[in-house]
């Protein structure tokens, strides 16, 4: 697969050897707590995603791929979208892979927009009389931002945004096919 983001804290050519190694000091506390108190398939599940979610947190461009497909997987945990959950998850890696990215990198007239859009929508959040459901409800927007955000600030040229719309536009045949034969199965 070739290069969607340009990351101008890794080189390609030369990795650092502090990411791998505060990959493991990662994995290795987190893999002897959960095998302590492991016993049910959810911990195991989380045992087993563990060294893949830190692997993915040194390499922005796989969890971005990963956070595509996983808009196509119908999971929820607690009543929210695992592709929500995991969009902080993108937000923290974002963080890590990118530290020469300046304020002006995430300008946007759509964001100034969409940030409006919010600002309008506080009158009716206040005014509610079940505010936490409201609050709840409002994950989806505030997870829309942070992707808005992130995809404007990592994609520099035309050519980015047609490979990621090729894997998005890809991945939706793919479900598409998948929800007719579940049709016709049941």
């Amino acid at each position: 697969m070739k290069v969607l983001v340009n990351n101008k804290a890794l080189n390609t050519e030369k990795i650092p050897l502090v990411q791998p190694i505060l990959g493991l000091f990662l994995i290795l506390p987190l893999t002897l707590v959960l095998g302590a108190i492991s016993g049910s398939i959810a911990k195991s599940a989380a045992l087993i995603s563990i060294p893949f979610l830190i692997f993915l947190l040194f390499n922005f461009r796989l969890s971005f791929v990963f956070l595509t497909l996983l808009l196509f997987v119908n999971i929820h945990l607690g009543g929210i979208a695992v592709a929500a959950i995991f969009t902080i998850f993108l937000f923290i890696s974002f963080l890590v892979n990118f530290n020469y990215i300046r304020i002006h990198d995430f300008k946007s007239p759509i964001t100034s927009f969409f940030l409006l859009f919010l600002l309008t929508c506080l009158p009716s959040i206040i005014a509610t009389d079940v505010l936490p459901d409201v609050l709840y409800e409002m994950i989806n927007l505030v997870v829309f931002l942070i992707l808005l955000i992130l995809c404007v600030a990592v994609t520099k040229n035309q050519s980015d945004i047609k490979k990621f719309f090729t894997v998005f536009i890809t991945l939706s045949l793919l479900n598409s096919f998948y929800l007719i034969y579940d049709a016709v199965i049941t």
